[in-house]
């Protein structure tokens, strides 16, 4: 049985005439005589009742018909979706950075991406939450945030750990300090970017944020005015504002950013395979800077 006797048998089938459905075809009377008879030959059963009026079905050709309708339609759907990916091999790789991260990453994925003739790679920067709702609806391929999930559906792994730190104003009277502890910022007001630190953490290190947001420049000009110090990993230090300044907190635990995709792309070898060339060459030359392991 080939694809190309089962579109002949839709054509007799519609048209109701061997004539009529070889012209549609252009192609002979003959020839799609024969093709119907060596389906049916190989069904053993008749599918058409041929008199002077045209041809019609039989009930086993209708029953037929039915069933040939969706698997023609069905290949011809697959035909036209596998003509969009071209001659080519193309892979898509759509990743998710916490507010943030993106800047850690940013250049060397587009001096990556350009190298790349077959990798197709998309980003977007969002809120950890909405990152890992993406991911979840499966908008992304790989999320990149401070949030490391224990969930059996997805594998996380950490890309760097960053020693934290306190960012000050020049003049502050801590400015002085080559390192501080926890305790020495109970008593001033503090500012954190919301996608970096839980509540929980918070908590734990007794210390109340008077200042949180997911803008980086809003957060540097409150601490340049000396209205708060900020807790700031140090990878985030590369490019700061000039007249601020960035002094270790000791004993303070470190910052971590992992990623995280879904378990079922390790069986997939291609789409593993693009994820491992990511993790070489952007993560982890980018997780040897600014203070991460």
């Amino acid at each position: 049985m080939e694809l190309r006797q089962l579109r002949y048998f839709l054509s007799v089938a519609d048209e109701r005439s061997f004539v009529s459905a070889a012209n549609k075809l252009f192609i002979s009377r003959q020839a799609i005589s024969k093709a119907i008879s060596q389906l049916e030959s190989e069904l053993n059963v008749e599918l058409f009742m041929r008199d002077s009026n045209g041809a019609f079905l039989t009930p086993a050709g209708v029953l037929f018909y039915e069933r040939v309708r969706v698997l023609v339609t069905e290949a011809d759907n697959l035909s036209t979706e596998m003509q969009r990916y071209g001659t080519r091999f193309n892979q898509h790789i759509r990743l998710a950075f916490s507010i943030g991260a993106t800047s850690l990453f940013e250049p060397k994925l587009l001096e990556y991406r350009d190298t790349q003739m077959n990798l197709d790679i998309q980003y977007q920067e969002s809120p950890q939450e909405l990152c890992l709702q993406r991911l979840q609806e499966h908008k992304v391929d790989m999320i990149v945030t401070p949030m490391l999930l224990k969930d059996s559906l997805f594998v996380s792994s950490k890309l760097m750990e960053s020693p934290l730190g306190l960012l000050l104003q020049w003049g502050h009277t801590l400015s002085e300090l080559t390192e501080v502890e926890l305790s020495d910022l109970q008593w001033i007001p503090l500012a954190v970017h919301a996608d970096h630190f839980s509540a929980e953490q918070f908590q734990s290190w007794s210390l109340h944020f008077q200042y949180q947001g997911y803008d980086f420049h809003r957060l540097f000009h409150l601490v340049k005015q000396g209205l708060c110090g900020m807790i700031l990993p140090q990878c985030f230090t590369q490019d700061l504002p000039q007249g601020l300044k960035w002094i270790p907190i000791v004993d303070a635990p470190a910052w971590a950013l992992y990623k995280t995709y879904p378990r079922t792309a390790e069986k997939n070898h291609l789409y593993s395979a693009a994820l491992d060339e990511l993790h070489i060459k952007i993560f982890r030359d980018v997780s040897q800077l600014g203070g991460a392991q």
